[in-house]
C-alpha cells in the first residue's frame, strides 16, 4: 500500500538542511525543536533509510538524505504552485504600473499577458514613459510600481538586471564611420544621451544630432532608415528590430541598471503579486 509523505515534514526537513539545526528550523515553520525532531523521525521511517548521520558534533545528510532533499524541493515547489492557482483567483485589485519604453517595446506585453492569465482579477493599468517621469509619478502617488532605469532617488528599489549600453546602427550600413557622427536620440534628460556624448567627446569623435524624439519607436525607426546611430541596450536588437545592428567600432559604454520600484505607501496583495512576478520573470531573462 502506497504512503503519502507529509508536506509539513518535507518543509521542516528543508528548513533543517537550509538553516543547520532543529531550533532554527522550528523558528521558521513555527514548531519547537522537539517537534521538528519527531517530524524528522517520522520522515526517516517513511523513507526507510537514515537521512542524517553524525560527524563530530554535527548532523549531516546521508546520500539518501541528499536524494530526498532534491525531491523535497521539487514536491514542495509543485505543491505551492497548485495552491497558488486557487489563491490567485481570490486576489483582486488595481495596480498602476509604470514601465520604460525599452521594456514596453520588448518582452513586457507577453509577460503582462501571462500575469493577467495567472491573476484574472487583478487589473493592471500601464503608463509607458521615461524613467524620471515615471519615478516622479510614483513619488506623487500616481503610480504603485515602476520598472525603470536606475535614478538618483530615495525610493527603495531592487535591481532586476544590468545590461550594457551599446551603439546601434542600420544593419549593413557604415553610418558609424561618418564624421561628424549623425545621432538619433530620445530627448533629455536621459542617461543614454549623457553617456553617449561623454564617450564621443573623450574619444575625440565629432557628432551632431539629426533627430530627437520622446518616442523610442520613432528613434528606432530613424536608426533603421539610416538617419544616424543611437544608444540603447541589447533589448532593442533582440525584439522586433531585425534591421538594426551593434556598431562595434564606437567607444565602449557602461552598464545601465534596470530596477523595480514600489510606492512606499501602496502595499497590497495585488501589488505584492505583480512585484514577485516581475522578479521571477527577470531572473530567467
Amino acid at each position: 500500500m502506497s504512503q503519502n509523505l507529509s508536506m509539513d515534514c518535507l518543509r521542516s526537513f528543508l528548513a533543517v538542511v537550509e538553516l543547520g539545526g532543529f531550533s532554527q528550523a522550528g523558528d521558521r515553520v513555527g514548531r519547537t525543536a522537539p517537534a521538528i525532531s519527531l517530524q524528522m523521525n517520522r520522515l526517516q521511517n517513511q523513507v526507510g533509510l537514515p537521512l542524517f548521520k553524525k560527524e563530530g558534533r554535527c548532523q549531516v545528510l546521508t546520500r539518501t538524505g541528499h536524494e530526498v532533499l532534491e525531491h523535497a524541493k521539487a514536491i514542495l515547489s509543485q505543491n505551492d504552485a497548485v495552491l497558488k492557482i486557487a489563491q490567485s483567483n481570490q486576489i483582486s485589485g488595481v495596480v498602476r504600473l509604470g514601465v520604460v519604453q525599452d521594456i514596453a517595446e520588448s518582452f513586457f506585453p507577453n509577460g503582462l499577458a501571462d500575469f493577467s492569465e495567472q491573476f484574472p482579477n487583478i487589473r493592471v493599468q500601464v503608463l509607458v514613459d521615461r524613467s524620471p517621469v515615471l519615478l516622479a509619478a510614483l513619488e506623487r502617488g500616481e503610480l504603485d510600481q515602476v520598472i525603470a532605469f536606475k535614478q538618483q532617488t530615495n525610493i527603495p528599489s531592487v535591481e532586476l538586471r544590468s545590461p550594457s549600453m551599446i551603439w546601434i546602427e542600420k544593419l549593413g550600413s557604415d553610418i558609424s564611420a561618418k564624421r561628424p557622427l549623425p545621432i538619433v536620440m530620445v530627448e533629455g534628460p536621459c542617461r543614454f544621451r549623457t553617456e553617449a556624448f561623454n564617450a564621443l567627446s573623450h574619444a575625440g569623435i565629432p557628432w551632431e544630432i539629426t533627430l530627437t524624439s520622446p518616442s523610442l519607436a520613432c528613434v528606432a525607426a530613424a536608426a533603421e532608415a539610416g538617419l544616424g546611430v543611437t544608444v540603447r541596450t541589447q533589448d532593442l536588437l533582440k525584439h522586433r528590430r531585425p534591421k538594426l545592428a551593434h556598431a562595434h567600432s564606437l567607444p565602449k559604454l557602461p552598464k545601465h541598471e534596470l530596477h523595480i520600484y514600489n510606492g512606499v505607501e501602496t502595499t497590497n496583495a495585488a501589488i505584492d503579486e505583480i512585484y514577485d512576478f516581475w522578479i521571477q520573470q527577470f531572473s530567467t531573462f
